[in-house]
């Protein structure tokens, strides 16, 4: 993605969403994180089907999208099967409208059915490009916020499944966070990552060789 002048948007094409999915997959990727949306593209969907099926020598790499910040359905690609759509809550573990008690009524999360889990979307500090490049003069900024925030908090959830027990599918994984997650209003789940790493049984020890013993013993009359 790239800019075609300062202050103007981002862009990219759906050719090259598509070649970084596919580079992520070639790469291994356990976790591929999507903080961005737009209109569907069947070249983008065989992209997300293909990590999310074959990924991970055919567990499936876990693909977490967010859902998009207009208020309205979720955007594509989170209303994708096979994906971990993400919507938002604020530090009041409420719903992120247009009303709620955050005080940012210029957005609201997407919400619908097709959203598995919530995660916080207010106020979170990130890294930044310093001076006029970033939003700050800083290295750092303190109000990073919608969707695009509180999805890599559920990719980076999934990873830490992934750290316990690798042998997981992606659907599985999917599976213990939703299960693990706190009821948010009428119809939202909050990620909840305590209870999700309790879930998983104790990490396996490895099983290690006595330590050789070596030096040698002195008698004392």
């Amino acid at each position: 993605a790239r800019s075609p002048g300062p202050g103007q948007p981002w862009a990219t094409s759906n050719s090259v969403l598509r070649r970084g999915i596919d580079w992520a997959v070639d790469q291994g990727a356990d976790v591929i994180s999507n903080s961005w949306g737009g209109p569907p593209s069947s070249v983008v969907a065989e992209g997300i089907a293909r990590a999310s099926g074959a990924g991970r020598d055919g567990r499936g790499a876990v693909v977490a999208v967010a859902a998009g910040n207009s208020g309205g359905p979720v955007a594509f690609p989170a209303n994708l099967s096979g994906v971990i759509a993400v919507a938002a809550v604020n530090l009041a573990d409420e719903p992120k409208t247009w009303a709620s008690s955050d005080g940012e009524s210029w957005w609201a999360s997407n919400m619908g059915p097709e959203v598995d889990l919530a995660a916080p979307g207010i106020g979170l500090t990130t890294t930044d490009l310093q001076a006029a490049p970033g939003r700050t003069p800083t290295d750092w900024r303190q109000d990073f916020n919608g969707t695009s925030a509180a999805c890599p908090i559920v990719a980076g959830a999934a990873a830490l499944i992934l750290s316990r027990a690798p042998h997981l599918t992606a659907p599985e994984v999917a599976a213990v966070l939703i299960a693990a997650a706190d009821p948010v209003g009428s119809a939202q789940r909050r990620l909840n990552v305590e209870r999700a790493m309790t879930a998983l049984a104790p990490a396996p020890t490895p099983d290690l060789p006595p330590p050789e013993i070596t030096g040698r013993c002195t008698r004392h009359e």
